[in-house]
């Protein structure tokens, strides 16, 4: 993700007393003023920031995206105007509308059209949108000048009286959504090692680095959700924990101990006791299952209770003997809806065997409904 702080947010608040404070109203700002992610297909995303100069973004294949930040205070309330030019017959977009929080307000697609260089994007919805994504639905390139909200909000400036000292205020930085996977652009030089690290922003608003592609792949399938920011920006969000291992995938064990364990939610570590239990509880080639954790990343990790019976570790996704999959938390079973299987990103390379006796040992609860605290590390 590339990201940048907002004009608007650049701009240095006075803090005073409302009585001594007299007002004024922002100049409406009717542009994006902030690339806040993009993915590795738009070439130049900061050229769709600010009035159009004839100076373009460039879309170069099917589902390259960027989001672009109106600002705060400068949230579009009307149509959008795309300042374009399509390279390409065919060329075709989606505009998404979303608020402050990133909740989808609207959405809209269409072709681009080869007699103008304006797309006008209507919206209809009463909530103010911030940041709006923009998606090209074809391999046919196209390129973006600057996207244009017909009306906007503008918000009120407190400026102080001259005889009333002040004092600065930090302007506050825009949410994150949790579970961005961020990482610094290439710098094309094999010394450096901050460019290789992946982060993931947690609910706590800071970047969690994933210690290694092991870890990694416990999570996530393929880097297609990944997004690029330059080292600046990255510094931005403060350095929180280390991913673990993910709840009921890998088992670990450090190089300097023989124990394997499983990995329950939080990053608990639960020995497993003996090889007959790891048998009953990952089948025969449970073996393949194990991964080193070094030393040095052996603090990220809880140590919980030891395993001595066959029920399965909270977390573990298995199959019971009539071929459904399910959810084992507290020794109890909880059937995974569909689309709840797909959000969760669950990987059947982790499911379990659950035989006829284990299955009647577990309790049978309410199916699974999307966690973020389950589909995400932190």
């Amino acid at each position: 993700m590339i990201r940048k702080l907002s004009l608007t947010a650049l701009t240095t608040l006075t803090a005073l007393t409302t009585p001594l404070a007299s007002f004024a109203i922002a100049p409406n700002d009717p542009y994006a003023d902030t690339v806040f992610s993009v993915s590795n297909q738009v070439l130049a995303p900061m050229n769709a920031l600010s009035a159009p100069d004839g100076v373009y973004a460039d879309f170069l294949q099917k589902d390259a995206n960027v989001t672009l930040d109106m600002g705060a205070g400068e949230e579009g309330t009307g149509d959008l105007v795309l300042t374009m030019k399509p390279l390409n017959f065919g060329a075709s977009y989606r505009v998404e509308f979303m608020d402050a929080t990133f909740l989808m307000l609207e959405s809209k697609g269409d072709f681009l059209p080869l007699d103008s260089d304006e797309e006008l994007v209507t919206y209809a919805g009463s909530t103010p949108y911030r940041y709006v994504r923009i998606t090209s639905l074809r391999e046919e390139n196209w390129r973006l000048d600057s996207i244009e909200a017909k009306t906007s909000v503008t918000a009120p400036i407190v400026e102080p009286t001259p005889s009333q000292p002040s004092e600065l205020l930090q302007p506050p930085k825009p949410t994150s959504p949790r579970g961005l996977l961020l990482k610094v652009v290439d710098d094309k030089n094999p010394i450096t090692e901050t460019d290789s690290i992946v982060y993931s922003i947690g609910a706590d608003g800071k970047r969690h680095a994933m210690p290694s592609f092991s870890v990694f792949s416990t999570w996530y399938a393929d880097f297609n959700d990944l997004s690029y920011i330059d080292i600046d920006h990255l510094a931005e969000y403060a350095l929180g924990k280390n991913v673990t291992v993910r709840p009921g995938t890998s088992l670990v064990k450090i190089t300097t101990d023989p124990k394997v364990y499983a990995i329950e939610p939080g990053g608990i570590l639960r020995w497993i006791t003996s090889e007959t239990i790891a048998i009953h509880l990952y089948g025969a080639t449970w073996a393949k299952r194990v991964i080193d954790v070094p030393d040095t990343f052996f603090g990220n990790y809880t140590l919980g209770e030891p395993i001595f019976t066959e029920i399965h570790p909270n977390g573990s996704v298995g199959v019971l003997p009539g071929g459904e999959v399910v959810y084992i938390e507290n020794a109890t079973a909880h059937t995974i809806p569909g689309e709840v299987y797909t959000d969760m990103r669950f990987n059947p390379d982790f499911f379990v065997p659950i035989n006829n006796t284990q299955e009647a040992m577990y309790g049978h609860g309410a199916p699974l409904t999307s966690d973020p605290n389950l589909r995400f590390p932190y």
